[in-house]
């Protein structure tokens, strides 16, 4: 941006109007791509790893499915609710002093 600056700064001077538009415009370009890699205060912006994308969709995608329980069956979505636990791994893990038996109903 320095040399940029610089180098507009003699095109100015010698009064080549051609050269100062195009480095105006190659600094512009600059400019705009670093606000658009950085964060506010000029900090670097985290964009998220694919893994942790991955890790925050399937969160997502089983609350939406515990909610959709809940509310067909406050009960059952309170105990899913409970015992569902998501990060890097996802597990169901009942409370051992309160076990649960499933029956599945033909439908």
């Amino acid at each position: 941006m320095r040399e940029l600056t610089g180098r507009l700064e003699s095109a100015d001077a010698r009064g080549d109007q051609a050269a100062g538009e195009r480095l105006q415009a190659e600094l512009d370009a600059l400019l705009a791509e670093v606000r658009r890699m950085t964060g506010r205060g000029g900090r670097a912006r985290a964009f998220p790893a694919e893994g942790e994308r991955a890790r925050t969709a399937v969160r997502k995608a089983i609350k939406r499915a515990i909610d959709e329980v809940a509310a067909g069956d406050p009960g059952l979505g309170r105990a899913l609710a409970a015992t569902v636990r998501t990060g890097q791994m996802c597990c169901y893990s009942p409370d051992p002093a309160c076990p649960v038996v499933w029956r599945f109903l033909d439908p």
